[in-house]
């Protein structure tokens, strides 16, 4: 059961783990391009952008698999002997909190890339005026 049940979350924690990747790859990208001494107040919003979709979904992803358990969360309230009411009310509480809170954080993220895209476009239209 341990191997199942660890091949069960490491599973749910590498979805996330590929989801931060994708927020990780393009703030690479924009580390490498502010080490070159691009100047432009846009560029900041976009990296905190990125970074904060990154650090959400990886620590996220930590928490749901390994800490709060969420794929096995039935399982080990079935053990405890709770009803099943009560079992589909604390999955889907659960469930509903990490939604909310990975919709929040990508909210905040796309928000920031596109204001920081928007600075960075009206800083390379003033300057070539």
């Amino acid at each position: 059961m341990f191997n199942e049940s660890f091949a069960i979350l490491s599973a749910y924690f590498l979805k996330h783990l590929a989801a931060s990747i994708a927020f990780l790859i393009p703030l690479i990208f924009l580390w490498s391009a502010g080490r070159r001494r691009v100047k432009s107040k846009g560029l900041i919003y976009v990296f905190s952008g990125f970074f904060i979709g990154f650090l959400a979904q990886l620590i996220g992803g930590f928490l749901g698999a390994y800490v709060y358990q969420l794929p096995l969360l039935p399982l080990i309230l079935r053990q405890q002997y709770m009803s099943v009411q009560e079992i589909a009310k604390t999955v889907s509480f659960y469930n509903t909190v990490f939604d909310a809170a990975y919709l929040s954080a990508l909210f905040a993220s796309l928000m920031l890339i596109a204001y920081g895209t928007y600075k960075l476009l009206k800083d390379l239209t003033e300057s070539s005026s």
